[in-house]
């Protein structure tokens, strides 16, 4: 049965870096998550925007947000940063701010932001810049938190595998049409559970 409350169209732009925009792969993770919730939920039109750039960093993000999220107008952001940040050396203060700001301005047009933390890349942490994007995800963690915004932890969901080069490019960064397998099924059962907990988020007024 459909439940009366549930929206009769839904749109998602996706906003992040170069794994948001599929580098690499045939079907990125928006693109599996889009199919999954189209067969979930058929009652909903699900429109879904690509607001990924290749090598941006979560300041990158905030400084395009009108041209290529806000006026979309959508219903549901996701959020998507941290491994470029933590290569190119951004500072933890700098991104915090930068992330508050995104979920202030998301917010202030309505749109529920949907913060995600970074995959765990099968490439020693030398290649990215000799640090754990652990501590970028832990400043996402903890804005999620503070304003009460959904989070997927895609970090801690990334499964233990054998050859944890399996989900990945030959970079060791970049995931594989496998990675981004997993990740569209991941995102689009939370974005599910999302609707069916609460399916609110046509409501712009």
């Amino acid at each position: 049965m459909v439940n009366p409350e549930t929206p009769a169209s839904l749109s998602i732009v996706c906003l992040g870096d170069s794994i948001t925009n599929g580098f690499g792969v045939r079907r990125p993770w928006r693109r599996v998550m889009w199919e999954l919730l189209r067969e979930r939920h058929p009652e909903i039109s699900f429109k879904v925007f690509n607001a990924g750039v290749d090598g941006d960093t979560l300041y990158g993000g905030r400084r395009r947000l009108r041209r290529d999220v806000l006026r979309h107008e959508p219903d549901v952001a996701t959020v998507a940063f941290g491994l470029n940040d933590l290569y190119m050396g951004a500072a933890l203060p700098e991104f915090a701010r930068n992330l508050a700001e995104v979920v202030d301005e998301l917010e202030h047009i309505h749109c529920r932001p949907v913060l995600l933390t970074t995959v765990k890349p099968a490439a020693p942490a030398q290649l990215l810049g000799g640090a754990s994007p652990e501590s970028y995800n832990s400043l996402i963690r903890e804005t999620a938190a503070r304003r009460q915004v959904p989070l997927l932890d895609v970090w801690l969901s990334w499964p233990e595998l054998a050859d944890p080069w399996e989900y990945f490019l030959s970079d060791g960064v970049h995931p594989g049409e496998a990675g981004h397998d997993f990740m569209g099924r991941l995102i689009a059962d939370f974005m599910a559970s999302l609707i069916e907990a609460k399916p609110d988020f046509d409501e712009k007024g």
